[in-house]
């Protein structure tokens, strides 16, 4: 024991993994991965309080802080919760007021623009932000470096407002979906055309980026859909939803990250997501 807990080894007990047998390595595994995601669900819990009870607000607010990966997770948390669905929802037959209102509460249209569409958006945002008292967040929280274009904020707030003109009853939709492939269908939301040929306002790139790749979805899986099945089949005593939000995980390949790798070079071989 004293001398796992002085090693320096990644994995104090990697040495010894050879030794463990395969039906107690997967028990052990099985076991982190039903803790993980018991883990996640406390996070919900914590965000469920804060929107008053509201599963479709809650489930809005996670979403969004996804598709703001790691780096750009925080403002898009300031974000949905200072947009919340109650003012969202007055404008989803309007596609050039709800995209003002998202790119407006994130601060990127406190600048002069030579471009048609910036230019309509600001000036619907500065009517919205009159009407409802607004405050947009500053525009200096938000990441682009070390950051591939099609991960930047600007493309990913584009796929939250084409989400939100597009998609109506998230909580349902995603408690319905029961593969990887039909929550991907759900959010191939279509983007403005504008950002077909743009990373960032009056910033064209050389090919139109990607959305909803294949990884975005699986973290959206990992990180949301999954643990928000667990915990909504937990809270109303549906057993299948939460069985549902293994299945999902079993589903989906293995996350492919610096841990991921490393566990690889000790002979630990991933499968799925689970």
């Amino acid at each position: 024991f004293r001398q796992l807990r002085h090693t320096l080894a990644f994995v104090p007990c990697q040495a010894e993994l050879p030794e463990v047998s395969p039906l107690i390595l997967q028990s052990w595994l099985d076991r982190l991965a039903v803790e993980r995601l018991e883990a996640k669900t406390v996070q919900l819990e914590e965000c469920l309080e804060a929107c008053r009870h509201d599963w479709e607000e809650m489930v809005y607010r996670e979403v969004g802080r996804c598709l703001g990966y790691s780096v750009n997770s925080q403002p898009f948390a300031w974000l949905t919760a200072q947009l919340p669905l109650s003012i969202v929802r007055r404008y989803r037959d309007r596609p050039l007021s709800l995209e003002a209102l998202v790119f407006g509460q994130a601060g990127f249209l406190e600048r002069h623009f030579v471009e048609e569409y910036p230019q309509q958006l600001q000036r619907e945002y500065r009517f919205l932000q009159k009407k409802h008292h607004l405050q947009p967040l500053d525009p200096a929280v938000w990441k682009f470096a070390r950051m591939r274009p099609a991960n930047f904020p600007t493309l990913r707030l584009a796929q939250l407002a084409a989400l939100l003109l597009h998609r109506q009853h998230w909580l349902a939709n995603l408690l319905d979906a029961d593969s990887p492939e039909a929550i991907a269908d759900f959010f191939e939301a279509e983007t403005n055309p504008y950002w077909h040929w743009h990373y960032r306002f009056e910033q064209s790139g050389k090919s139109p980026p990607r959305h909803a790749g294949l990884g975005m979805v699986g973290r959206q899986i990992v990180n949301v859909i999954a643990p928000v099945l667990f915990l909504y089949g937990q809270r109303k005593e549906q057993k299948r939803l939460q069985q549902r939000a293994l299945d999902l995980l079993e589903a989906l390949p293995p996350e492919d990250n610096r841990i991921i790798r490393y566990w690889r070079q000790l002979g630990i071989m991933p499968a799925t997501a689970f």
